[in-house]
Formats: structure tokens, sequence, C-alpha cells
């Protein structure tokens, strides 16, 4: 630097990296305040203000004292942990379903030129986490209540007298530096960008920016905004754009790329998201066929790299950009780093096994690649990694379990699979003549004392004497006094035997299960022909049950799909959220499938999911439990008006009308529906005592009616939601298990159960109590996951809605707490 008289004389660089670090300060101070959003604050915190390089900005007191007033101010009103956990995982769930979608098989990792050139643009189509969430803000915030992400009154207050006091000192510094009038950013220009990066249509963003250039034209962020929009464009197919316009894009998203690298020359940035990002979106704009942009690409992820700050979400981008290239051994360097901070561990954990166990196919490379897999193993869940297949296997034809799959087997029946087969068997000898009532009744006793969760649909014949039920799984039978079902493939034919009378006759059978050899005998006339029957059958499609479960018995899948369906239920309807987190927690769904489900809950849905969601759950539930779970939901839905609004009967337009929709869709029957609401609302009105026993039996009349003149068994109705009772719904009738286990007895038993077992005070008043204390359990189980939850202040939201449902559950949950930690007083 050059002195003359007392003044600085500086070189065009100089002003130029001086304009740049005011302008950069003055943008971020600026977007945090027109953002109003706690995450971007965040961000800003982060990537700019907190990650400046001192050595390079302006040495001048008054900037450097109101910049420290401003990350002091930013640090007292940053995130919580919780909420950026959340928006973390957010992104995570992106580019793992968009790796998943360009990655389809470990085929593609295992081909040997260019393996996904064409298919990866994670930069591109997600972007960091950085990018991502201020192109998908709305989608991040409206899941929770917008004031909860807005920046707090009194932060706006200091930062925007901050804000005037930092652009009034960049001004003086600027008539110091004797800035050129195109190095400098005035507020209204500052507004403007501001404003146009808000604009969701990328197309008129676009188009925005464009109208800025020639005011950004040192200023590199703007630069590389313009590009990335242009990208977004080129890329996306949706416009219905010919190849010569997309074309033109791509020239726009590469010319405004070549000017951020023109201008992006000041190391004024510890780390830089922008560099980074810049680096890695300019790499899917490259025709990596050619050796001179393959090598531009490889220079360009290093770039990337360096300027990651070690943030996960970049280096993973870098290690699928590394893969894009085929540099393999950095690649896995990075995603052995991702692996080892358990950062989307199901797919890179995946991913990594498989470079391993290519380059354990090279002599060169064997030992080292079995090694690391070796190591692999040691710190990561085997379900993670792909199985090292022998030698001897081609890897280009091998195909072992690829995309993320639920832990459990499914036990859905293929589709069009209706056990046909199976049926025409066991029916062409043992068909139940509905008509012959005596066999009617032998059926309905049997089931009410030794098969009570059978469900009825997988019925499919029976032996009267003595009575031998056959279902689509397996068969049911009285030994001792106790109800015994076997699967057809679970019995040992070799080990079964038939049984003789003295003369020889044969008369009876000793039926043999496999595994742990239970023998059971059966005193039944025509034994041979009987095992044959069963052999027969043990080699046709059988179903997995046969039996009506509860939902917390559901395949996780199941439980996701139905609580996704309550979240957005509850937002369509407005109902309290914690209460929703409570019912998809009472599910005992495993972390896996409850941390995508908090992941859901946070965001904000719309109506048009509602189709493909019980598209999704009507596939995915298991038979014979289809029905069951579907009058389930409509009473897991009524419950959660109840528990939101505190309103025992009343429902309003809007939740009746998407009750009815959903009751539709599912299909149950709008009469059934309209007798099936009352008998929902039985439990919380118990609780709040606003039913008298009358009422319970003339409810449970009418359901068992209408149930009996559509043909639906009171247990497929009852049966999957009221099993369910011991989580938050509740034990209603004393010996609830009888009458779904009796329900089969048809309307005169059932009216009979619902009638004469509910009588007295005294047993309304144990009803209450049973479902206080089942209520207890199932708040007391949410408050001590809250504090493992992602959610701020989640516990006292969650004593909140307690003691709305009564004031007892509160107390408790303290008494609970403070006898679990006593120190804590």
């Amino acid at each position: 630097m050059l002195m003359k008289d007392g003044y600085g004389i500086y070189t065009i660089e100089e002003k130029k990296k001086a304009a740049y670090a005011l302008n950069l300060c003055t943008v971020s101070v600026s977007q945090i305040l027109h953002y109003n959003d706690i995450n971007v604050l965040e961000q800003e915190y982060t990537a700019i203000l907190n990650n400046l390089n001192l050595e390079q900005i302006p040495k001048d007191e008054a900037l450097l004292n109101v910049l420290k007033q401003i990350l002091d101010v930013i640090t007292y009103f940053r995130i919580s942990e919780g909420d950026q956990k959340m928006v973390d995982l957010e992104y995570q769930h992106r580019i793992k379903t968009a790796i998943w979608s360009a990655i389809p098989s470990v085929g593609v990792i295992f081909a040997t030129s260019n393996p996904i050139a064409l298919g990866l643009t994670l930069a591109t189509q997600v972007g960091t986490g950085y990018m991502n969430y201020r192109r998908n803000r709305a989608e991040y915030q409206l899941g929770k209540e917008k004031a909860e992400w807005q920046l707090k009154r009194a932060a706006i207050d200091q930062l925007n007298g901050l804000s005037k006091e930092l652009f009034e000192t960049s001004w003086r510094l600027a008539g110091e530096y004797e800035f050129p009038d195109e190095y400098r950013l005035t507020d209204q220009q500052i507004h403007e960008y501001d404003e146009f990066l808000l604009e969701e249509n990328s197309i008129k963003r676009f188009n925005k920016l464009y109208s800025l250039k020639n005011k950004f034209d040192v200023y590199p962020p703007f630069w590389y905004q313009l590009g990335s929009t242009a990208n977004s464009i080129y890329r996306n197919n949706s416009f219905g754009l010919d190849a010569q316009c997309k074309d033109e894009y791509r020239r726009h998203a590469i010319n405004a790329f070549e000017k951020y690298h023109e201008l992006n020359r000041f190391s004024i940035l510890r780390h830089d998201i922008l560099t980074s990002s810049w680096a890695l979106e300019y790499i899917d704009l490259l025709d990596l066929s050619l050796d001179d942009e393959k090598q531009k690409a490889h220079e360009l992820v290093k770039l990337a790299e360096e300027y990651s700050g070690n943030a996960n979400d970049i280096l993973e981008l870098c290690a699928y950009a590394y893969l894009k290239i085929n540099d393999r051994k950095n690649a896995a360097r990075l995603f052995n780093i991702l692996v080892n901070n358990d950062y989307n561990l199901a797919v890179n954990a995946k991913i990594l096994s498989a470079i391993y166990i290519q380059s354990s196919r090279d002599k060169n490379t064997r030992e080292d690649a079995l090694r690391a897999y070796k190591m692999l193993t040691l710190i990561v869940d085997p379900q993670y990694i792909l199985p090292m297949p022998s030698l001897n296997i081609d890897l280009q034809s091998w195909m072992p379990a690829w995309e993320e799959q639920p832990i459990e087997e499914q036990t859905t029946p293929p589709p069009g699979e209706d056990y046909s087969e199976l049926k025409a068997l066991i029916s062409s000898r043992h068909k139940i003549l509905e008509q012959d009532s005596k066999t009617k009744e032998a059926l309905e006793n049997f089931l009410k004392n030794y098969a009570s969760k059978v469900a009825e649909k997988s019925i499919i014949g029976m032996i009267q004497s003595p009575i031998v039920l056959f279902t689509t799984w397996g068969i049911h039978f009285i030994s001792g006094n106790q109800g015994v079902g076997i699967a057809y493939n679970n019995i040992d034919f070799c080990k079964t035997t038939v049984t003789r009378t003295k003369n020889g006759t044969p008369h009876g059978t000793y039926l043999c299960t496999k595994g742990k050899n239970a023998q059971y005998h059966l005193d039944i006339d025509n034994p041979e022909n009987f095992l044959e029957l069963l052999q027969t059958a043990s080699k046709l499609p059988a179903a997995p049950t046969d039996t009506i479960e509860a939902i917390q018995n559901m395949p996780q899948a199941v439980k996701l799909t139905y609580s996704k369906l309550l979240v957005l239920f509850s937002q369509q309807c407005e109902l309290d959220w914690v209460e929703t987190i409570r019912f998809a927690h009472d599910l005992q769904m495993d972390e896996k499938n409850f941390e995508s489900f908090m992941v859901y809950a946070h965001g904000s849905h719309v109506d048009d999911e509602l189709s493909s969601l019980i598209t999704e759950l009507k596939s995915l539930s298991p038979y014979p439990n289809e029905e069951s779970i579907a009058y389930a939901l409509i009473q897991s839905m009524v419950a959660l008006i109840q528990f939101s609004s505190g309103r025992c009967q009343d429902l309003t337009v809007r939740e009746t009308n998407y009750i009815d929709q959903i009751a539709g869709m599912i299909g149950i029957n709008k009469e059934m529906v309209d007798k099936f609401i009352p008998v929902c609302q039985i439990p919380y009105r118990i609780l709040r005592q606003d039913i008298t026993e009358k009422e319970i039996s003339k409810l449970g009349q009418g359901l068992s009616t209408v149930a009996a003149g559509v043909g639906v068994p009171i247990i497929t109705v009852l049966g999957a939601s009221f099993l369910y009772a011991n989580v938050w719904w509740f034990m209603f009738i004393p010996g609830i298990g009888t009458v779904i286990a009796a329900s089969v007895l048809g309307i005169a038993a059932v009216t009979k159960l619902f009638g004469a077992r509910k009588k007295g005070a005294e047993r309304m008043s144990k009803s209450k109590s049973e479902q206080l204390s089942t209520a207890k359990k199932s708040y007391l189980s949410l408050y001590k996951k809250a504090n493992a939850l992602p959610v701020e202040n989640f516990s006292s939201l969650v004593l909140k809605a307690a003691a709305k449902t009564d004031p007892s559950i509160e107390e408790y949950i303290r008494i609970q707490a403070s006898m679990a930690y006593p120190y804590n007083k």
C-alpha cells in the first residue's frame, strides 16, 4: 500500500477485495432480516459472518466493532440444536431419495466406465444444505408454526439498528477506498436482490436476477445465484422447453459460473459454502466424455472439498462427484469419513461397501480393500452393508438387495393373490354350509372360546367332529382345553403319524410341528385322507397369518404410512400437532421409521397427497387385516379430534367431510361410518364422564345391526383398533376381549354384551380409571422421549397437552419425572 498525505492509495484488486468484504457483510445481515427465518440466520452466521478472515477485510475499528456486535446478537438468538437437526434430517432424506433414483442398482457402481456421469446431478438437483433450505424453505418452515422459526422481535430491532450502522460504516469506507460506483451496492439494490431470490418460479427468478446483472458486476455471490438458477432451468424437464431453449440456459449458467470464478479470487472466508456449491454445480454442466472437461471436473471437486470446512453435506456431494468422474479412491476416502460421522448411513455405507467389493476384485488393491471392508463391518450395522460375494460371482450380474428396505419381511400377499387354489382344495371337501344352522352354531362357539382373533375372511372350511377349522393360513383345533393353531407349512409330515384302534383301523393322528417338535393328538375319522389333504395344502401358497392383530403389531411400513395419514388429517383439519405425534409414538415404530415420521410431521402437506398415501396403506396392509386397519384409521382420526379439541361429540363440517372422504377411499360404507363414529367417541366421552351406560348399549346395538346388514363382522370393525386399546385407546368395556371374541355370534349376542356388561356406576368409574391410567402411560412415554426429539421445548408442549386432557396427567408425569431424576427437583 502506498501512502500519500495520510491517505491510502489502493490498487484495483485491493479496492475490489474491500468492496466485496463490505458488500458481503451488508447483504448477509440484510438477508437475515429479509427472510425473517432463524434457519437463515444460522446459515449466515456459520457461512459468512462468523467465517470472515479478518486479515482480508479493511482494518477499520468501527467496522470490526459493529461486526462484533452483530455476532453477539446472532449468537444469542441462534437456532436450537433440535430444530437444526430436523432441518439436517430432512436434507438427508432428500439426498437419499435422489441417490436411490440415480443409482437404481448396485450394477451402476460396478460399471467400468463413467458409471454415473449421466444420472447423478445431486449438486444441481438437491444442492448443499445451505442452498437446499433456501430453495425449499416454504416446505421446511410450514410444517411448524410459522412463528416458531421467525426471528424474535428483540433480534429484529437490534439487527435493524446494527444493519444501519454497518451500512453507514461501509459507505464511509467506500469513500476512503474511492470505490467506483459499480462496486457499491445500495440499500435498494440489496433489497431487490433479496426479494428476487425469494421468487419460487425459477424462470421468473432468472429473469429478475438477469435484470440486475449490471448493478452486481463485481459481487461474486450474485453470479453464482444467476448461474445456479439457469442450471436448474436447464435440468428441469417439467417446463417443456425444447433442446435449443434449454441449451441457452446452459450457456447462461456456464457464463455466470465463469464470471463467478473470475471475481471470486479473494480469500476473505475461512471456508466458502458458495464456492463449494459453485464448483459442484459446475461439474453437472460439463461433458465428462471429454478429457479436458473431466480434468476440469477433477479440479473443481478438489476445490469444493478444500472450501467445504469439513461440512458433511458438502463432503457427501464431493464423494459422489469423485464417484461420478471415476475417482473411487477419493470417493471411498470421503465416504469413510461420512460413515464414521454416521451421516446418511443407510446409503453412504452401502455405496462404500460396493466400492470396497469392486476394489477387492483387482489384485493390486485386493488386500487393502478386504481389510477396509472388514473394518467397515466392525463399525456399521450389517443391514447397511452389501455382503461380500464370492470371487466366482460376476459383479455385473450380481443383484443383492440395494435400495433401503424395511427390516422385517413383508407379509402382504403378492398382488392378485387370493389363495384361490387353497380355498378350492379345502372347500371341495369341507365347505361350510351357511344354511346349516348346526354347523354355524358350532363355528360360532369354537371362535368364541378357542380362536377369538381369527379373521372370518380367512376361514375356508371346517370338520365338525371333532372341530377342525381350516383357514388360508393353517388349521385350528382343540387340544385338551386349549385352542391350537398350526400353519400348513409348519407341520412335520415325516414325524406325523396315524393312530389306529386295537384291530388296526385308522382312527386319529399325532400332528407334529417343525422346530419345537410339539405333538398334538386328533381323534379324527379318516386320518389318512386328512393328512393327505394337509400335505397337499402345505405345497400351495398360504397366508402368513389368519388373525386380526393390533396396530402396533403391524409391519413398520404400515405404521409409518398410517401415521403420515394422521399428520395429513391433522394439518387439513388444524388439529393439535403434539397429539398427532403422541398417537404416532404410541404405535411403537422403530427408531428409523419414527425419525422418518418426525421429518414428515415437520413438513407442510397438501390434500393432493391423500390419494397416494391411501393407496400405499392399502397396498402395505397385511392380509387379513386390510379392513380392520381401515376402521382403526377412522377411529384414530376421531380420537385425534377429541384429544385436540376437547370436544366429546361434535365434529366440524370439514372434519366430517374429510373422514367421509377417507372412508370412501378405503372402502367403508357411509352408513357404517355414521354408526361407527359415535362408538369411536365412547372412550373419550367416558374419560370426560359425558356418557351413560344406556347410551353405550344403544350405540353398540346400532353398530352391530349395521355391521350385520352390510356383512362386516364386528371383529373386523373393532379388531385392530380396539385391540390397540392398551396404548392410547382405552378399555371402555371391561372384558373387551370377550366382546371381540363373541362378536361373531351375531346381533343378539353382541347387543346383550354391549348392554348388560356395562351396568352400574361402579363399572363406569372403573372404565374411566382404566382410561386415565392408560392415558398417563401414553403421555409419560412421549415425555420421556421428548429430550431425544429434535424439537425445542417439546417436553413442555407434552405437559401442556396432558394437562388439557386431564390435570392429573400432568401431575403424574411430574411426579414420575422427579422420581426418575430426584436431583433435578
